[in-house]
């Protein structure tokens, strides 16, 4: 009986939980990897990479309420703030010749739904 009661609260708990926190997140450097529970796979190196952003919700603090978007158009990749592969895309982004940062800094600072575009590689073409 006692594992009944615990399997039904793992349950609702589970069912309680956010998509994107169930979704596994990593970042070799190279390649970007997004596995959904559903058993979704995602995945793009950073040579695929078209264009980064970051959408910014008005629901914060209380849920997740900032996500970078990879290839916002496309095969889309969205992370979110609590994942530390955020951490780690923003410290990769650095070596990305044109990267926006007066736009991440204002999608930081945003408390509304918007979406921050920080670098396009067509725009980065165009400055070279």
């Amino acid at each position: 009986m006692l594992t009944r009661i615990r399997s039904w609260f793992q349950r609702r708990r589970l069912a309680a939980t956010p998509f994107y926190e169930r979704t596994r997140y990593s970042f070799d450097g190279i390649t970007l990897r997004a596995s959904d529970p559903l058993g979704g796979d995602q995945q793009l190196t950073c040579s695929d990479f078209v264009d980064v952003g970051v959408e910014t919700s008005c629901l914060g603090p209380f849920v997740e309420d900032v996500f970078w978007l990879i290839n916002r158009e496309a095969e889309m990749i969205r992370v979110p703030q609590c994942s530390p592969v955020f951490a780690l895309l923003l410290q990769h982004f650095e070596s990305f010749a044109g990267f926006e940062w007066d736009a991440f800094a204002g999608a930081m600072a945003c408390t509304e739904d918007r979406y921050f575009p920080c670098w396009s590689r067509a725009t980065k073409r165009e400055a070279t």
